[in-house]
């Protein structure tokens, strides 16, 4: 979902030299552009793929970070959860970490 979802200017906006404080049709325009399951995916990612048993969460999560982070980052900020963007990379890089232990047992 985030793969196709995600992309620069995810949101569409004519101009990055205003605030989001100061852009009145900001909410209506991240409602419109960002779906609800777009939304739940970036807020999410990180703990499914903590639970997830697959043996590749390291190539994922190196994919995840090279091509979209930047784009996870900016959908995050739209929707005012910038804040949470580094305790889920530390949540997720644990879950690499992990799958990388797994690997050499």
């Amino acid at each position: 979902i985030m793969k196709e979802g995600l992309q620069f200017n995810v949101a569409s906006i004519p101009s990055s030299f205003v605030f989001n404080k100061d852009n009145p049709a900001l909410v209506t325009i991240v409602e419109q552009k960002i779906s609800p399951i777009l939304g739940y995916s970036c807020q999410h990612w990180h703990y499914h793929l903590l639970l997830s048993a697959s043996n590749s969460l390291g190539d994922v999560l190196e994919e995840f970070l090279q091509l979209h982070a930047l784009f996870w980052i900016e959908a995050m900020n739209l929707m005012g959860l910038d804040g949470l963007c580094e305790v889920m990379l530390q949540t997720a890089s644990k879950a690499g970490t992990q799958d990388l232990e797994k690997s050499f047992s």
